[in-house]
């Protein structure tokens, strides 16, 4: 097989699913997460998995929620969740981040901002996780997140049944 054709391959691969779903529709992507952030700690890195459901309208404008988790250092896990929006090919995340108790932090529940960029398949986006409760007196909360997030997830049409 050429080199030609297994880039041809990949591409029809990739673009596949975006040219599949129409304006109206509903779809649901679940792929991979990594992610690695700045923490008073110092860099932290995270992996895990997301689920986003939105609707595509008009001018590839979406609406719609996502959930997160991932296991962070391997330490403890962090869960996010709430809702998304975009335009073309950014977007804006918006919810709610839980992470529980590890090494270093007690149960810490933070406000979750993450403008992004998208393209078929792949996103990045700068997450902005601000901590609104947690710590205690024996060990703080994990504190303020701000990162660099890379997605790779899979769009398929949820089909009404």
């Amino acid at each position: 097989m050429s080199a030609k054709s297994q880039v041809l391959g990949l591409a029809v691969l990739l673009f596949a699913p975006t040219v599949a779903v129409a304006n109206n529709s509903t779809v649901a992507a679940p792929g991979v997460l990594l992610s690695g952030s700045i923490r008073p700690e110092g860099f932290v890195p995270a992996l895990g998995v997301e689920v986003s459901v939105y609707q595509i309208m008009p001018e590839f404008r979406t609406v719609g929620g996502f959930a997160q988790w991932q296991t962070v250092k391997f330490d403890h896990h962090r869960f996010c969740a709430g809702g998304q929006a975009s335009y073309q090919l950014v977007g804006m995340e918006f919810g709610a981040t839980y992470e529980t108790e590890g090494k270093r932090g007690a149960p810490t529940t933070s406000l979750h901002f993450a403008p992004y960029v998208t393209l078929l398949v792949a996103s990045a986006s700068l997450r902005v996780d601000i901590p609104v409760h947690g710590g205690r007196e024996d060990k703080p909360s994990h504190g303020y997140d701000v990162g660099l997030v890379l997605t790779f997830k899979y769009p398929v049409e949820a089909k009404n049944y």
